[in-house]
Protein backbone atom coordinates (compact mmCIF):
# COMPACT_ATOMS: atom_id res chain seq x y z
CA UNK A 1 0.00 0.00 0.00
CA UNK A 2 1.49 3.34 -1.10
CA UNK A 3 1.46 5.93 1.69
CA UNK A 4 2.95 9.43 1.75
CA UNK A 5 3.03 12.15 4.35
CA UNK A 6 0.81 15.11 3.54
CA UNK A 7 0.47 18.68 4.87
CA UNK A 8 1.45 19.02 8.52
CA UNK A 9 -1.06 21.71 9.48
CA UNK A 10 -4.36 23.25 8.40
CA UNK A 11 -2.63 26.26 6.81
CA UNK A 12 -0.63 24.05 4.44
CA UNK A 13 -3.69 21.92 3.73
CA UNK A 14 -5.72 24.96 2.75
CA UNK A 15 -3.27 26.51 0.32
CA UNK A 16 -2.62 26.01 -3.37
CA UNK A 17 -5.29 24.83 -5.78
CA UNK A 18 -6.16 21.41 -4.36
CA UNK A 19 -9.77 20.97 -3.23
CA UNK A 20 -10.47 18.76 -0.19
CA UNK A 21 -13.73 16.75 -0.30
CA UNK A 22 -15.68 14.45 1.99
CA UNK A 23 -16.67 11.36 -0.05
CA UNK A 24 -20.29 10.26 -0.32
CA UNK A 25 -19.94 7.17 1.84
CA UNK A 26 -19.05 9.21 4.93
CA UNK A 27 -21.60 9.78 7.71
CA UNK A 28 -23.08 13.20 8.38
CA UNK A 29 -21.78 15.82 10.76
CA UNK A 30 -21.94 14.36 14.26
CA UNK A 31 -20.07 16.62 16.66
CA UNK A 32 -22.05 17.70 19.70
CA UNK A 33 -21.53 20.09 22.60
CA UNK A 34 -18.63 18.16 24.16
CA UNK A 35 -16.57 17.94 20.95
CA UNK A 36 -17.25 21.56 19.93
CA UNK A 37 -16.31 22.83 23.40
CA UNK A 38 -13.10 20.78 23.27
CA UNK A 39 -12.31 22.40 19.92
CA UNK A 40 -12.90 25.91 21.29
CA UNK A 41 -10.82 25.14 24.39
CA UNK A 42 -8.01 24.02 22.08
CA UNK A 43 -8.26 27.28 20.12
CA UNK A 44 -8.14 29.36 23.29
CA UNK A 45 -5.20 27.50 24.83
CA UNK A 46 -3.28 27.71 21.54
CA UNK A 47 -3.77 31.48 21.47
CA UNK A 48 -2.79 31.94 25.11
CA UNK A 49 0.23 29.62 25.07
CA UNK A 50 1.33 30.48 21.52
CA UNK A 51 2.26 26.84 21.06
CA UNK A 52 1.25 24.39 18.29
CA UNK A 53 -1.68 22.07 19.00
CA UNK A 54 -1.95 18.52 17.66
CA UNK A 55 -5.38 18.34 16.03
CA UNK A 56 -5.09 14.63 15.32
CA UNK A 57 -4.24 12.48 12.30
CA UNK A 58 -6.08 13.12 9.04
CA UNK A 59 -6.17 10.50 6.30
CA UNK A 60 -6.71 11.36 2.64
CA UNK A 61 -7.24 9.39 -0.57
CA UNK A 62 -5.47 10.99 -3.52
CA UNK A 63 -6.64 10.25 -7.02
CA UNK A 64 -4.44 9.80 -10.06
CA UNK A 65 -7.01 11.72 -12.10
CA UNK A 66 -6.20 15.33 -12.89
CA UNK A 67 -8.10 18.01 -10.97
CA UNK A 68 -9.83 15.41 -8.82
CA UNK A 69 -10.49 16.45 -5.19
CA UNK A 70 -8.55 14.78 -2.38
CA UNK A 71 -11.02 12.63 -0.42
CA UNK A 72 -11.11 12.80 3.38
CA UNK A 73 -11.08 9.25 4.78
CA UNK A 74 -10.67 10.23 8.42
CA UNK A 75 -11.01 13.71 9.88
CA UNK A 76 -14.13 15.14 8.26
CA UNK A 77 -15.65 16.22 11.59
CA UNK A 78 -12.51 18.15 12.52
CA UNK A 79 -12.07 19.72 9.08
CA UNK A 80 -15.74 20.70 8.82
CA UNK A 81 -15.55 22.35 12.22
CA UNK A 82 -12.35 24.27 11.48
CA UNK A 83 -13.76 25.50 8.15
CA UNK A 84 -16.87 26.64 9.99
CA UNK A 85 -14.71 28.43 12.56
CA UNK A 86 -12.69 30.21 9.86
CA UNK A 87 -15.93 31.22 8.10
CA UNK A 88 -17.22 32.77 11.32
CA UNK A 89 -13.93 34.65 11.84
CA UNK A 90 -14.22 35.92 8.24
CA UNK A 91 -17.78 37.12 8.92
CA UNK A 92 -16.71 39.12 11.99
CA UNK A 93 -13.71 40.57 10.17
CA UNK A 94 -16.00 41.68 7.33
CA UNK A 95 -17.87 43.90 9.80
CA UNK A 96 -14.76 45.89 10.76
CA UNK A 97 -14.68 49.47 9.57
CA UNK A 98 -10.91 49.38 9.05
CA UNK A 99 -9.80 45.91 8.03
CA UNK A 100 -6.06 46.64 7.98
CA UNK A 101 -4.12 44.66 10.57
CA UNK A 102 -0.51 45.21 11.55
CA UNK A 103 -0.42 48.18 9.22
CA UNK A 104 0.01 46.08 6.10
CA UNK A 105 -2.51 43.24 5.65
CA UNK A 106 -6.22 43.19 4.96
CA UNK A 107 -7.45 40.97 7.81
CA UNK A 108 -10.63 39.98 6.00
CA UNK A 109 -8.74 38.83 2.90
CA UNK A 110 -6.15 36.94 4.93
CA UNK A 111 -8.85 34.89 6.67
CA UNK A 112 -10.99 34.59 3.54
CA UNK A 113 -8.13 33.15 1.47
CA UNK A 114 -8.20 30.04 3.69
CA UNK A 115 -11.72 29.31 2.44
CA UNK A 116 -11.50 29.72 -1.35
CA UNK A 117 -9.31 28.40 -4.15
CA UNK A 118 -7.07 30.69 -6.21
CA UNK A 119 -6.82 32.37 -8.62
CA UNK A 120 -10.38 33.71 -8.52
CA UNK A 121 -11.08 32.85 -4.86
CA UNK A 122 -14.69 31.95 -5.58
CA UNK A 123 -14.74 28.15 -5.29
CA UNK A 124 -14.59 26.71 -1.73
CA UNK A 125 -11.43 24.79 -0.84
CA UNK A 126 -13.40 22.32 1.27
CA UNK A 127 -16.34 20.29 0.03
CA UNK A 128 -18.31 19.04 3.05
CA UNK A 129 -20.44 15.92 3.49
CA UNK A 130 -23.01 15.79 0.71
CA UNK A 131 -25.91 15.95 3.19
CA UNK A 132 -24.90 19.42 4.39
CA UNK A 133 -22.77 20.58 1.44
CA UNK A 134 -25.34 22.90 -0.15
CA UNK A 135 -26.22 24.39 3.23
CA UNK A 136 -22.59 25.11 4.17
CA UNK A 137 -21.73 26.60 0.79
CA UNK A 138 -24.82 28.81 0.68
CA UNK A 139 -25.23 29.86 4.30
CA UNK A 140 -21.80 29.54 5.94
CA UNK A 141 -18.80 29.63 3.60
CA UNK A 142 -20.28 32.12 1.12
CA UNK A 143 -19.25 35.72 1.79
CA UNK A 144 -21.72 37.77 3.85
CA UNK A 145 -22.18 40.02 0.81
CA UNK A 146 -21.56 38.76 -2.72
CA UNK A 147 -22.09 40.98 -5.74
CA UNK A 148 -24.07 43.38 -3.62
CA UNK A 149 -26.49 40.66 -2.45
CA UNK A 150 -26.76 39.65 1.18
CA UNK A 151 -26.11 36.00 2.09
CA UNK A 152 -29.42 34.27 3.00
CA UNK A 153 -30.10 33.88 6.72
CA UNK A 154 -31.47 31.04 8.83
CA UNK A 155 -32.67 30.75 12.42
CA UNK A 156 -31.19 28.69 15.24
CA UNK A 157 -34.19 26.37 15.06
CA UNK A 158 -33.90 26.05 11.27
CA UNK A 159 -36.24 28.84 10.26
CA UNK A 160 -35.93 29.59 6.56
CA UNK A 161 -34.77 26.08 5.66
CA UNK A 162 -36.60 23.31 3.86
CA UNK A 163 -37.71 20.39 6.10
CA UNK A 164 -35.09 18.04 4.62
CA UNK A 165 -32.28 20.58 4.99
CA UNK A 166 -33.45 21.39 8.51
CA UNK A 167 -33.20 17.74 9.49
CA UNK A 168 -29.87 17.08 7.77
CA UNK A 169 -28.19 20.08 9.40
CA UNK A 170 -29.54 19.76 12.95
CA UNK A 171 -26.24 18.81 14.64
CA UNK A 172 -24.21 21.10 12.40
CA UNK A 173 -26.38 24.15 13.09
CA UNK A 174 -26.09 23.57 16.83
CA UNK A 175 -22.29 23.51 16.49
CA UNK A 176 -22.32 26.63 14.30
CA UNK A 177 -24.30 28.72 16.78
CA UNK A 178 -22.18 27.44 19.68
CA UNK A 179 -19.03 28.62 17.90
CA UNK A 180 -20.50 31.96 16.86
CA UNK A 181 -21.63 32.64 20.44
CA UNK A 182 -18.12 31.87 21.68
CA UNK A 183 -16.47 34.25 19.21
CA UNK A 184 -19.08 36.93 19.90
CA UNK A 185 -18.37 36.69 23.65
CA UNK A 186 -14.63 37.15 23.01
CA UNK A 187 -15.20 40.28 20.91
CA UNK A 188 -18.01 41.89 22.83
CA UNK A 189 -17.09 45.19 24.50
CA UNK A 190 -13.59 45.22 23.01
CA UNK A 191 -12.05 48.02 20.99
CA UNK A 192 -11.56 47.44 17.27
CA UNK A 193 -7.76 46.95 17.58
CA UNK A 194 -8.30 44.30 20.25
CA UNK A 195 -10.96 42.62 18.11
CA UNK A 196 -8.56 42.56 15.14
CA UNK A 197 -5.83 41.00 17.25
CA UNK A 198 -8.16 38.28 18.54
CA UNK A 199 -9.50 37.46 15.06
CA UNK A 200 -5.99 37.21 13.62
CA UNK A 201 -4.68 35.12 16.51
CA UNK A 202 -7.72 32.81 16.38
CA UNK A 203 -7.28 32.33 12.62
CA UNK A 204 -3.57 31.66 13.08
CA UNK A 205 -4.32 29.17 15.88
CA UNK A 206 -6.79 27.25 13.71
CA UNK A 207 -4.53 27.15 10.66
CA UNK A 208 -0.78 27.54 11.15
CA UNK A 209 -0.75 26.17 14.70
CA UNK A 210 -3.20 23.27 14.32
CA UNK A 211 -0.99 20.33 13.34
CA UNK A 212 -2.71 17.43 11.58
CA UNK A 213 0.07 15.00 10.61
CA UNK A 214 -1.80 13.93 7.50
CA UNK A 215 -1.42 10.64 5.67
CA UNK A 216 -2.10 10.26 1.95
CA UNK A 217 -3.25 6.97 0.41
CA UNK A 218 -3.55 6.14 -3.27
CA UNK A 219 -5.50 2.86 -3.19
CA UNK A 220 -9.29 3.16 -2.95
CA UNK A 221 -9.88 -0.33 -1.53
CA UNK A 222 -7.35 0.26 1.23
CA UNK A 223 -8.98 3.59 1.98
CA UNK A 224 -12.36 1.94 2.45
CA UNK A 225 -10.87 -0.69 4.76
CA UNK A 226 -9.12 2.01 6.76
CA UNK A 227 -12.36 3.96 7.12
CA UNK A 228 -14.02 0.92 8.68
CA UNK A 229 -11.51 0.97 11.51
CA UNK A 230 -11.20 4.71 12.11
CA UNK A 231 -12.85 6.94 14.74
CA UNK A 232 -13.21 10.70 14.76
CA UNK A 233 -12.04 12.09 18.10
CA UNK A 234 -13.99 9.73 20.30
CA UNK A 235 -17.11 9.48 18.11
CA UNK A 236 -17.08 5.82 17.25
CA UNK A 237 -18.48 4.75 13.93
CA UNK A 238 -21.69 2.85 14.54
CA UNK A 239 -22.85 -0.26 12.63
CA UNK A 240 -25.01 1.74 10.25
CA UNK A 241 -22.07 4.02 9.33
CA UNK A 242 -19.89 1.00 8.64
CA UNK A 243 -22.56 -0.89 6.73
CA UNK A 244 -23.25 2.15 4.56
CA UNK A 245 -19.53 2.35 3.79
CA UNK A 246 -19.30 -1.34 2.96
CA UNK A 247 -22.48 -1.36 0.87
CA UNK A 248 -21.50 1.65 -1.22
CA UNK A 249 -17.96 0.37 -1.59
CA UNK A 250 -19.19 -2.92 -3.04
CA UNK A 251 -21.72 -1.27 -5.32
CA UNK A 252 -19.15 1.24 -6.57
CA UNK A 253 -16.64 -1.54 -7.23
CA UNK A 254 -19.10 -3.73 -9.14
CA UNK A 255 -21.36 -1.17 -10.82
CA UNK A 256 -21.47 2.13 -12.62
CA UNK A 257 -21.33 5.63 -11.17
CA UNK A 258 -25.06 5.93 -11.89
CA UNK A 259 -25.78 2.78 -9.89
CA UNK A 260 -23.61 4.11 -7.07
CA UNK A 261 -25.53 7.39 -6.95
CA UNK A 262 -28.86 5.52 -6.97
CA UNK A 263 -27.67 3.33 -4.11
CA UNK A 264 -26.59 6.40 -2.16
CA UNK A 265 -29.98 8.00 -2.68
CA UNK A 266 -31.74 4.76 -1.73
CA UNK A 267 -29.76 4.51 1.51
CA UNK A 268 -30.56 8.09 2.50
CA UNK A 269 -34.25 7.61 1.72
CA UNK A 270 -34.26 4.48 3.87
CA UNK A 271 -32.73 6.35 6.82
CA UNK A 272 -35.14 9.24 6.33
CA UNK A 273 -38.06 6.79 6.29
CA UNK A 274 -37.24 5.78 9.86
CA UNK A 275 -37.11 9.37 11.08
CA UNK A 276 -34.99 9.96 14.18
CA UNK A 277 -35.03 6.30 15.19
CA UNK A 278 -31.68 4.65 15.92
CA UNK A 279 -30.94 2.98 12.57
CA UNK A 280 -28.65 0.42 14.19
CA UNK A 281 -31.59 -0.91 16.22
CA UNK A 282 -33.50 -1.48 13.00
CA UNK A 283 -30.49 -3.33 11.54
CA UNK A 284 -30.34 -5.58 14.59
CA UNK A 285 -34.05 -6.44 14.41
CA UNK A 286 -33.68 -7.08 10.68
CA UNK A 287 -30.82 -9.51 11.32
CA UNK A 288 -32.84 -11.41 13.92
CA UNK A 289 -35.22 -12.30 11.10
CA UNK A 290 -32.42 -13.33 8.75
CA UNK A 291 -30.65 -15.87 10.94
CA UNK A 292 -30.90 -18.12 13.96
CA UNK A 293 -29.33 -17.20 17.26
CA UNK A 294 -28.63 -14.01 19.15
CA UNK A 295 -27.49 -10.79 17.49
CA UNK A 296 -25.31 -8.63 19.68
CA UNK A 297 -25.18 -4.91 18.88
CA UNK A 298 -21.39 -4.93 18.57
CA UNK A 299 -21.54 -7.77 16.05
CA UNK A 300 -24.06 -6.22 13.63
CA UNK A 301 -21.49 -5.00 11.12
CA UNK A 302 -19.48 -8.22 11.28
CA UNK A 303 -22.59 -10.27 10.49
CA UNK A 304 -23.54 -8.07 7.55
CA UNK A 305 -19.98 -8.13 6.25
CA UNK A 306 -20.06 -11.93 6.28
CA UNK A 307 -23.40 -11.99 4.48
CA UNK A 308 -22.13 -9.67 1.74
CA UNK A 309 -18.87 -11.56 1.42
CA UNK A 310 -20.68 -14.86 0.90
CA UNK A 311 -23.43 -13.45 -1.30
CA UNK A 312 -21.50 -12.81 -4.45
CA UNK A 313 -20.96 -9.83 -6.73
CA UNK A 314 -24.40 -8.27 -6.34
CA UNK A 315 -24.97 -9.12 -2.66
CA UNK A 316 -24.58 -5.49 -1.51
CA UNK A 317 -27.19 -4.23 -3.95
CA UNK A 318 -29.57 -7.07 -3.16
CA UNK A 319 -29.15 -6.55 0.60
CA UNK A 320 -29.82 -2.83 0.20
CA UNK A 321 -33.10 -3.63 -1.59
CA UNK A 322 -34.12 -6.04 1.19
CA UNK A 323 -33.29 -3.48 3.86
CA UNK A 324 -35.29 -0.86 2.01
CA UNK A 325 -38.26 -3.21 1.76
CA UNK A 326 -38.14 -3.93 5.48
CA UNK A 327 -37.56 -0.29 6.45
CA UNK A 328 -40.84 0.79 4.88
CA UNK A 329 -42.73 -1.67 7.12
CA UNK A 330 -40.59 -0.88 10.15
CA UNK A 331 -41.59 2.78 9.70
CA UNK A 332 -45.21 1.71 10.26
CA UNK A 333 -44.23 0.12 13.56
CA UNK A 334 -42.61 3.42 14.58
CA UNK A 335 -45.56 5.54 13.51
CA UNK A 336 -43.49 7.23 10.79
CA UNK A 337 -45.89 5.77 8.21
CA UNK A 338 -49.54 4.75 8.46
CA UNK A 339 -50.83 1.21 8.01
CA UNK A 340 -53.84 0.95 5.72
CA UNK A 341 -55.90 -0.47 8.62
CA UNK A 342 -56.38 2.26 11.30
CA UNK A 343 -56.77 -0.28 14.10
CA UNK A 344 -53.33 -1.69 13.28
CA UNK A 345 -51.76 1.77 13.42
CA UNK A 346 -53.40 2.30 16.83
CA UNK A 347 -52.06 -1.04 18.04
CA UNK A 348 -48.52 -0.11 16.99
CA UNK A 349 -48.83 3.22 18.80
CA UNK A 350 -50.00 1.55 22.03
CA UNK A 351 -47.14 -0.93 21.92
CA UNK A 352 -44.60 1.81 21.41
CA UNK A 353 -45.56 3.28 24.79
CA UNK A 354 -43.85 0.46 26.66
CA UNK A 355 -42.11 -1.98 24.30
CA UNK A 356 -39.47 -2.19 21.54
CA UNK A 357 -38.64 -5.87 21.02
CA UNK A 358 -42.13 -6.61 19.66
CA UNK A 359 -41.04 -4.99 16.39
CA UNK A 360 -39.01 -8.09 15.53
CA UNK A 361 -42.03 -10.32 15.14
CA UNK A 362 -44.44 -7.69 13.81
CA UNK A 363 -41.93 -6.76 11.10
CA UNK A 364 -42.10 -10.36 9.90
CA UNK A 365 -45.91 -10.20 9.88
CA UNK A 366 -45.91 -7.06 7.74
CA UNK A 367 -43.25 -8.37 5.41
CA UNK A 368 -45.07 -11.63 4.78
CA UNK A 369 -48.24 -9.96 3.59
CA UNK A 370 -46.60 -7.02 1.87
CA UNK A 371 -48.92 -4.66 3.68
CA UNK A 372 -52.05 -6.03 2.00
CA UNK A 373 -53.53 -8.11 4.82
CA UNK A 374 -55.16 -7.05 8.08
CA UNK A 375 -52.92 -8.41 10.88
CA UNK A 376 -54.91 -6.85 13.72
CA UNK A 377 -55.47 -10.12 15.60
CA UNK A 378 -51.78 -10.92 15.49
CA UNK A 379 -50.92 -7.42 16.61
CA UNK A 380 -53.32 -7.58 19.55
CA UNK A 381 -51.92 -10.94 20.61
CA UNK A 382 -48.39 -9.50 20.65
CA UNK A 383 -49.63 -6.41 22.50
CA UNK A 384 -51.11 -8.63 25.20
CA UNK A 385 -47.99 -10.77 25.42
CA UNK A 386 -45.64 -7.75 25.58
CA UNK A 387 -47.71 -6.18 28.36
CA UNK A 388 -47.89 -9.39 30.39
CA UNK A 389 -44.19 -10.09 29.94
CA UNK A 390 -42.94 -6.65 30.92
CA UNK A 391 -45.42 -6.34 33.80
CA UNK A 392 -44.27 -9.61 35.34
CA UNK A 393 -40.60 -8.66 34.98
CA UNK A 394 -39.80 -11.70 32.87
CA UNK A 395 -36.46 -12.24 31.12
CA UNK A 396 -35.86 -9.85 28.22
CA UNK A 397 -33.63 -12.22 26.24
CA UNK A 398 -36.20 -14.99 26.54
CA UNK A 399 -38.95 -12.90 24.97
CA UNK A 400 -36.63 -11.80 22.16
CA UNK A 401 -35.74 -15.42 21.46
CA UNK A 402 -39.43 -16.28 21.34
CA UNK A 403 -40.24 -13.39 19.00
CA UNK A 404 -37.41 -14.52 16.73
CA UNK A 405 -38.65 -18.12 16.65
CA UNK A 406 -42.28 -17.06 16.17
CA UNK A 407 -41.31 -14.72 13.33
CA UNK A 408 -39.29 -17.37 11.52
CA UNK A 409 -42.09 -19.93 11.78
CA UNK A 410 -44.74 -17.48 10.60
CA UNK A 411 -42.86 -15.87 7.74
CA UNK A 412 -41.78 -19.28 6.43
CA UNK A 413 -45.38 -20.50 6.43
CA UNK A 414 -44.81 -23.17 9.06
CA UNK A 415 -47.70 -21.69 11.09
CA UNK A 416 -50.74 -19.64 10.06
CA UNK A 417 -52.54 -16.86 11.96
CA UNK A 418 -54.28 -19.27 14.32
CA UNK A 419 -51.04 -21.12 14.99
CA UNK A 420 -49.35 -17.79 15.65
CA UNK A 421 -51.94 -16.83 18.27
CA UNK A 422 -51.82 -20.27 19.90
CA UNK A 423 -48.04 -20.07 20.25
CA UNK A 424 -48.36 -16.65 21.88
CA UNK A 425 -51.07 -17.86 24.26
CA UNK A 426 -49.04 -20.88 25.32
CA UNK A 427 -45.98 -18.75 26.02
CA UNK A 428 -47.44 -15.73 27.79
CA UNK A 429 -47.62 -15.31 31.62
CA UNK A 430 -50.92 -16.46 33.12
CA UNK A 431 -53.73 -14.31 34.48
CA UNK A 432 -52.73 -15.19 38.05
CA UNK A 433 -49.15 -14.07 37.37
CA UNK A 434 -50.51 -10.79 35.97
CA UNK A 435 -52.63 -10.21 39.10
CA UNK A 436 -49.66 -10.87 41.35
CA UNK A 437 -47.47 -8.49 39.35
CA UNK A 438 -50.07 -5.72 39.45
CA UNK A 439 -49.82 -5.74 43.24
CA UNK A 440 -46.14 -4.75 43.18
CA UNK A 441 -45.44 -3.09 39.82
CA UNK A 442 -44.83 0.67 39.77
CA UNK A 443 -44.12 0.93 36.03
CA UNK A 444 -45.44 4.33 34.98
CA UNK A 445 -45.54 3.46 31.24
CA UNK A 446 -47.67 0.39 31.96
CA UNK A 447 -49.90 2.26 34.42
CA UNK A 448 -50.51 5.00 31.89
CA UNK A 449 -51.15 2.43 29.16
CA UNK A 450 -53.83 0.69 31.26
CA UNK A 451 -55.61 3.89 32.27
CA UNK A 452 -55.62 5.16 28.68
CA UNK A 453 -57.09 1.85 27.52
CA UNK A 454 -59.81 2.19 30.20
CA UNK A 455 -60.52 5.74 29.11
CA UNK A 456 -60.90 4.55 25.54
CA UNK A 457 -63.27 1.81 26.72
CA UNK A 458 -65.63 4.31 28.39
CA UNK A 459 -65.28 7.41 26.20
CA UNK A 460 -64.42 5.89 22.84
CA UNK A 461 -61.19 7.85 22.42
CA UNK A 462 -57.62 7.73 23.70
CA UNK A 463 -56.45 10.99 25.30
CA UNK A 464 -53.42 12.37 23.46
CA UNK A 465 -52.10 14.52 26.28
CA UNK A 466 -52.71 13.00 29.68
CA UNK A 467 -50.56 12.65 32.77
CA UNK A 468 -50.69 10.26 35.70
CA UNK A 469 -52.12 11.71 38.92
CA UNK A 470 -51.83 10.14 42.38
CA UNK A 471 -55.17 10.73 44.09
CA UNK A 472 -53.62 10.45 47.54
CA UNK A 473 -50.44 12.47 46.91
CA UNK A 474 -47.00 10.91 46.89
CA UNK A 475 -45.52 13.71 48.96
CA UNK A 476 -48.04 15.39 51.30
CA UNK A 477 -46.82 18.75 52.64
CA UNK A 478 -44.69 18.51 55.78
CA UNK A 479 -46.82 18.85 58.92
CA UNK A 480 -50.05 18.25 57.01
CA UNK A 481 -51.87 15.43 58.80
CA UNK A 482 -54.88 15.32 56.43
CA UNK A 483 -53.79 12.44 54.24
CA UNK A 484 -52.43 10.44 57.18
CA UNK A 485 -55.17 10.77 59.79
CA UNK A 486 -58.44 12.03 58.27
CA UNK A 487 -58.24 9.70 55.33
CA UNK A 488 -56.89 6.87 57.48
CA UNK A 489 -53.74 6.27 55.49
CA UNK A 490 -51.08 5.55 58.12
CA UNK A 491 -47.99 7.71 58.02
CA UNK A 492 -45.35 5.33 59.32
CA UNK A 493 -44.82 1.66 59.94
CA UNK A 494 -44.81 0.52 63.55
CA UNK A 495 -41.61 -0.87 65.00
CA UNK A 496 -43.07 -4.37 64.88
CA UNK A 497 -44.06 -3.85 61.26
CA UNK A 498 -47.74 -4.50 61.93
CA UNK A 499 -49.09 -1.38 60.17
CA UNK A 500 -49.09 -0.71 56.42
CA UNK A 501 -47.09 2.34 55.41
CA UNK A 502 -48.65 5.22 53.51
CA UNK A 503 -46.40 4.76 50.50
CA UNK A 504 -47.74 1.27 49.82
CA UNK A 505 -51.25 2.61 49.30
CA UNK A 506 -50.12 5.64 47.33
CA UNK A 507 -48.28 3.54 44.72
CA UNK A 508 -51.18 1.14 44.14
CA UNK A 509 -52.75 1.28 40.69
CA UNK A 510 -56.09 2.00 42.34
CA UNK A 511 -54.72 5.35 43.56
CA UNK A 512 -54.00 6.53 40.03
CA UNK A 513 -55.99 8.36 37.40
CA UNK A 514 -55.44 10.42 34.27
CA UNK A 515 -55.67 14.20 34.08
CA UNK A 516 -54.71 16.80 31.53
CA UNK A 517 -51.27 18.30 32.17
CA UNK A 518 -52.59 21.68 33.34
CA UNK A 519 -55.13 20.16 35.69
CA UNK A 520 -52.54 17.82 37.14
CA UNK A 521 -50.30 20.78 37.97
CA UNK A 522 -53.19 22.66 39.54
CA UNK A 523 -54.20 19.83 41.89
CA UNK A 524 -50.77 18.86 43.22
CA UNK A 525 -50.87 17.86 46.93
CA UNK A 526 -54.15 19.41 48.08
CA UNK A 527 -56.66 17.80 50.43
CA UNK A 528 -59.36 15.67 48.82
CA UNK A 529 -62.19 18.27 48.79
CA UNK A 530 -59.87 20.75 47.13
CA UNK A 531 -58.47 18.14 44.72
CA UNK A 532 -62.01 17.22 43.76
CA UNK A 533 -63.65 20.68 43.44
CA UNK A 534 -60.77 23.13 43.16
CA UNK A 535 -60.97 26.74 44.33
CA UNK A 536 -62.79 28.95 41.79
CA UNK A 537 -61.78 32.12 43.63
CA UNK A 538 -58.13 31.27 42.97
CA UNK A 539 -58.82 29.85 39.50
CA UNK A 540 -57.78 26.48 40.95
CA UNK A 541 -59.39 23.58 39.08
CA UNK A 542 -60.07 20.14 40.52
CA UNK A 543 -60.94 16.67 39.26
CA UNK A 544 -64.52 17.87 38.73
CA UNK A 545 -63.19 19.89 35.78
CA UNK A 546 -61.81 16.78 34.06
CA UNK A 547 -63.61 15.56 30.95
CA UNK A 548 -62.14 12.06 31.17
CA UNK A 549 -64.78 9.35 31.59
CA UNK A 550 -62.47 7.42 33.92
CA UNK A 551 -62.94 10.19 36.52
CA UNK A 552 -66.76 10.21 36.54
CA UNK A 553 -67.18 8.38 39.88
CA UNK A 554 -64.28 10.22 41.52
CA UNK A 555 -66.14 13.52 41.09
CA UNK A 556 -68.92 12.31 43.45
CA UNK A 557 -66.82 11.06 46.36
CA UNK A 558 -66.81 12.95 49.66
CA UNK A 559 -63.58 11.33 50.80
CA UNK A 560 -60.71 9.26 49.44
CA UNK A 561 -59.35 6.53 51.67
CA UNK A 562 -57.57 3.21 51.77
CA UNK A 563 -60.74 1.15 51.33
CA UNK A 564 -61.50 2.96 48.09
CA UNK A 565 -57.95 2.50 46.86
CA UNK A 566 -58.11 -1.23 47.50
CA UNK A 567 -61.52 -1.51 45.84
CA UNK A 568 -60.44 0.45 42.78
CA UNK A 569 -57.20 -1.51 42.65
CA UNK A 570 -59.19 -4.74 42.33
CA UNK A 571 -61.40 -3.19 39.67
CA UNK A 572 -58.32 -2.24 37.60
CA UNK A 573 -56.86 -5.74 38.02
CA UNK A 574 -60.10 -7.31 36.73
CA UNK A 575 -60.11 -4.90 33.78
CA UNK A 576 -56.47 -5.61 32.92
CA UNK A 577 -57.10 -9.35 32.69
CA UNK A 578 -59.90 -8.64 30.22
CA UNK A 579 -58.03 -6.03 28.19
CA UNK A 580 -55.26 -8.53 27.37
CA UNK A 581 -57.49 -11.61 27.28
CA UNK A 582 -58.68 -13.99 24.56
CA UNK A 583 -61.91 -12.12 23.82
CA UNK A 584 -60.06 -8.89 23.22
CA UNK A 585 -57.54 -10.56 20.90
CA UNK A 586 -60.42 -12.00 18.82
CA UNK A 587 -62.76 -9.00 18.71
CA UNK A 588 -60.87 -5.93 19.90
CA UNK A 589 -63.38 -5.44 22.72
CA UNK A 590 -63.13 -6.17 26.44
CA UNK A 591 -66.02 -6.18 28.87
CA UNK A 592 -65.29 -3.84 31.77
CA UNK A 593 -67.90 -1.84 33.68
CA UNK A 594 -67.14 1.62 35.11
CA UNK A 595 -65.80 1.70 38.65
CA UNK A 596 -68.35 2.04 41.43
CA UNK A 597 -68.00 2.13 45.21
Amino acid sequence: MEITVGPKNIALLFQGQQQIAVPSFQRGYAWGKVQVDDFLDDIESTILENEPHFYGPVVFLKSTKANHPVDVIDGQQRLTTVVTFISILRDFSAKLENKTYGGIVDLNNVIRNSLFLPPLFAKPRFSANYQILDFINKYIVADPVTGGAQRPKFGASGGGLTPSMKKATKEYRAAYFRIIDWVQAKLEGQSEPVQKEFLYNAWQAATEMFEIHSIELYDEDQAFVLFETMNDRGLQLNPSDLLKTLTLREIKSNGTEHEFQLALKKWDQMVETLGDFDFSKFLRHYLLLQQDGKVQSNKIFKIFKGMLSEGGKFAASENLDKLNFSANFYAQLLGEQIHHVPEVTECFARLDEFSETHRVVLLSVLRKHGGNANPIRLCRSIEGLAFRWILTGSNAQQIEDFYQLLARKYESGEIDDDGFIEMVKAFQPSDSEVRAALAISESRPLQKYVLKRLEQRFSGSIPDKATLEHLAPQNPPDGDSYWHSIVELPEKVDEDGSRVIYDQYVTMWGNLTLLSAGLNSSIQNSSWPRKRDGDPGMKYEGISSSNFAINKKLKTLEIWNQAMILNRNEWIADAVIKMVGDQWVKTGNFDAAPWTF
